[in-house]
């Protein structure tokens, strides 16, 4: 199923309700609990990038300006934490992951760079990385991706 635009939410999976929550300008995204003062910075709006199947970008409307996904790296190998920019909102493959639970997808960033695939993940520290793994590597990080449930 393809994503359409609107508002989600993104459990990071199949770790038990951590959401990747926005943390301020600049800042890295991380995961965490779903509570009444994170359940805002919790609700992501996905848009697809015109032209493009499957890209997207992801970002959060604070009441200053529209702050979306970013690679921290900016090379041309992604890695390293994602933070929120308001310049440089980077592109992502948002693609359904047929895994048996409802709403899994991968996210992936836009790259030319080749040997491994590249996924969105969480690391130990709680912070959203991006991953590299083998290719066809069936283990891939995913997300729930599913329209928000408020208080």
């Amino acid at each position: 199923m393809t994503i359409s635009d609107g508002q989600y939410t993104l459990k990071a999976s199949p770790i038990v309700e951590y959401y990747a929550t926005d943390n301020g300008l600049n800042e890295i995204v991380t995961i965490t609990q779903k509570t009444t003062s994170t359940a805002e910075r919790q609700i992501w709006n996905i848009y697809a990038v015109e032209g493009k199947q499957d890209v997207y970008n992801i970002y959060i409307d604070t009441f200053v300006a529209r702050e979306g996904w970013s690679l921290k790296d900016d090379s041309v190998v992604p890695k390293g934490p994602i933070d929120t920019s308001r310049e440089r909102i980077a592109e992502w493959h948002i693609t359904p992951l047929e895994n048996g639970r409802p709403f899994s997808y991968t996210i992936r960033p836009v790259t030319k760079a080749v040997g491994v695939d590249y996924y969105v993940s969480a690391n130990n520290e709680s912070q959203v990385v991006i991953q590299a793994l083998p290719i066809g590597d069936p283990n891939v990080p995913y997300w729930q991706i599913q329209p928000p449930h408020h208080y």
